[in-house]
């Protein structure tokens, strides 16, 4: 191995009655992409929040750059040339991209005490030719594409001449050529000497884009190995322990064994403004029907308009062979309609509230309970927890504290209890490890064979083509093909791909 840039020995952390890292040790080496992958709940965040200064360990070692450190704070790693880049970005939405580049470090004259601002744009611009990204750094940051706030995020670190820089999730909400820009101005910083830790859920990312990958579980270090010499399946079993090819549908659509029954929701022509058009189907009891497109094909809005949370235009929906309109999700709800949604922290949780409140929500909605029992509402989430393996300290945890998968899941449970006849489910498997996908395309499989109706929306084909009856492709707000069960990868690549600008 080269000179590592970080040496990890015998980490350890706790946490009242959890052993969140076990004596973690590995080693990340200088100038390269290294993955750090496992499920949720495997210890990756606590790992990174000790290296940053946000955690203190109990004990081991952190050697950076040869010199041993004891971060108490993310300002620590800040100075020793270390950064992280998490999820949703830091920006200020009201100030400029220089101002939010130069954030906290801001240059000014000894004299005047003034903003050296022609120096600092000078700057600016040289770190944008380092990794060939250019754009206007007056514009503010509420004005940028997700991809280009996370580039000004990456410009943010550099200027203060990190040396190790933590990439957290960085592609997800990437439209594919985002992702490809992501990718060059990562092999950039590579050319430059910048070590990258980068994490990830999605398979093909750690086989494009890193050198090495170490994989961790249940708090501890499973094995850490150079890229080449990993496949899928070894990185899988490392991470759940676990052979999963029987799980995620090695051999096709792992649908075809359910009967399918009468409709339950048909779609007649709906149209919503410059979103969805012209969009008709049936979807039955005892199926799951996959909707995929790739990112910005319409298939949220389709979501969100049969769910009652965004006005149609024109068209009709019928469900149980009754016309119904929705104004609004709570119709819908009533008329046997559930939805998880494609962003979860945002719509689909109250992340600074307990556990068992978020659980209950919907079904003290739909059954119009005024009078609030906690003992009643424990009872019900306990059931919840444990039949979709939910991990958490107590009922009274708040849902903002979950790890993403745990969090999908007590959403999913809010809807389970709830019990409608047709579930719409966006997206459910982002940002959630691939022990926690498992999980849920079994839930939809189960749901299914219980007679539910499941329409099951996703960008990603592999897992449409595992878990879907039957399969609908959208384009540009139109349902451009349909796939009955048996249809292969390479067949529904070629078919969203084709003709795609």
């Amino acid at each position: 191995m080269n000179d590592p840039i970080l040496i990890l020995k015998n980490l350890t952390k706790e946490f009242p009655g959890v052993k969140a890292l076990n004596a973690v040790s590995f080693e990340i080496e200088r100038g390269s992409v290294h993955a750090l992958l496992g499920e949720n709940g495997a210890g990756k965040s606590t790992l990174i929040k000790i290296i940053a200064g946000v955690y203190l360990k109990n004990d081991g070692e952190i050697i950076l750059n040869g010199i041993p450190c004891d971060f108490t704070c993310p300002a620590d790693a800040f100075r020793r040339g270390l950064s992280v880049i998490h999820q949703e970005t830091s920006l200020i939405p009201e100030l400029t991209v220089l101002q939010n580049v130069f954030l906290g470090i801001e240059v000014r004259s000894r004299r005047l005490k003034v903003l050296k601002e022609k120096w600092m744009l000078e700057r600016y611009r040289t770190f944008c030719d380092k990794i060939n990204f250019h754009i206007d750094p007056e514009i503010q940051a509420r004005d940028l594409s997700v991809a280009q706030k996370k580039i000004v995020e990456i410009l943010k670190a550099l200027v203060r001449e990190t040396s190790l820089i933590i990439m957290d999730e960085p592609t997800d909400s990437l439209t594919g050529k985002e992702i490809e820009h992501l990718y060059m101005v990562i092999r950039d910083l590579k050319r430059h000497g910048v070590t990258v830790i980068y994490i990830t859920h999605y398979m093909d990312e750690v086989f494009e884009i890193t050198d090495r990958a170490t994989v961790m579980k249940d708090g501890a270090h499973v094995l850490t190995e150079t890229t080449k010499d990993l496949t899928p399946g070894k990185i899988i079993s490392a991470m759940v322990g676990r052979d999963m090819a029987g799980e995620v549908g090695a051999n096709g659509s792992g649908a075809g064994d359910r009967p399918q029954g009468k409709p339950a929701m048909e779609v007649r022509h709906l149209t919503a403004a410059d979103r969805i058009e012209d969009i008709s189907f049936v979807a039955r009891y005892g199926e799951v029907l996959g909707i995929t497109g790739v990112i910005g094909s319409g298939k949220t809005e389709l979501a969100r308009a049969l769910f009652g949370a965004d006005r149609i235009d024109s068209g009709k929906i019928y469900v149980n062979g009754k016309r119904v309109r929705h104004s609004h999700p709570l119709e819908a709800l009533n008329n046997g309609i559930g939805m998880l949604p494609e962003d979860r922290k945002t719509q689909g949780l109250l992340l600074e509230q307990e556990v068992y409140k978020n659980i209950t929500l919907c079904d003290l909605q739909k059954n119009n309970r005024r009078l609030l029992n906690k003992g009643f509402e424990y009872e019900q989430s306990r059931k919840m927890v444990k039949a979709l393996n939910i991990k958490i300290s107590g009922l009274d945890h708040q849902v903002m504290f979950l790890s993403g998968g745990n969090q999908q899941k007590v959403v999913l449970a809010k809807w389970l209890l709830a019990n409608p006849d047709i579930i719409i489910l966006d997206e459910p498997t982002r940002g959630i490890d691939v022990g926690a996908k498992g999980e849920i395309y079994k839930i939809m499989k189960d749901l299914a064979r219980q007679g539910k109706c499941i329409i099951f929306i996703s960008s990603e084909v592999p897992e449409i083509i595992t878990v879907a009856d039957r399969i609908l492709l959208m384009k540009q707000g139109r349902i451009t093909d349909r796939f009955e069960n048996g249809a292969g990868s390479k067949e529904l690549f070629h078919a969203m791909l084709e003709d795609k600008e």
